[in-house]
């Protein structure tokens, strides 16, 4: 299935969705996000939202926001308290963009963590990721 998520004068999100059932001890399913200019058709990278060199603070970012959704303090590893296969957490390609300019990176099942921990959103609020857009960021 494919709809729309978003829909402003700049962007257009698109979330497409895969559900399967082959036997085995649960169904699986998977969630895709697609962010589009709507000015020129192009699908939206990291590297045309924020600025070079962004990787490292944004990072640091969705380690803040995972540990702080999840009642972690700086130090916990995240193997041990907070359900994840490496004790790391970092952006990946599959992000959302919200009305209010936020983004929600999603993480499907046995992406970061197993099945049973469901897929996993870290959303960042549009003022923690301003000092990272670019200048001609569509999110500005």
């Amino acid at each position: 299935s494919v709809s729309a998520n978003l829909d402003n004068p700049k962007i257009i999100s698109l979330v497409s969705g895969n559900s399967s059932y082959m036997g085995g001890a649960h169904p699986n399913s998977y969630l895709a996000y697609y962010n589009i200019n709507k000015e020129t058709g192009d699908t939206l990278s990291l590297s045309n939202i924020f600025s070079p060199g962004f990787e490292k603070k944004l990072n640091e970012l969705v380690d803040a926001a995972f540990r702080k959704a999840n009642n972690l303090k700086p130090g916990d590893n995240l193997q041990d308290k907070g359900g994840l296969f490496e004790n790391k957490i970092t952006f990946n390609y599959n992000l959302m963009v919200s009305k209010d300019g936020a983004v929600t990176f999603y993480y499907n099942p046995y992406e970061i963590a197993s099945y049973a921990q469901g897929p996993i959103e870290v959303t960042l609020t549009k003022e923690e990721i301003a000092p990272l857009l670019s200048a001609n960021s569509l999110l500005k």
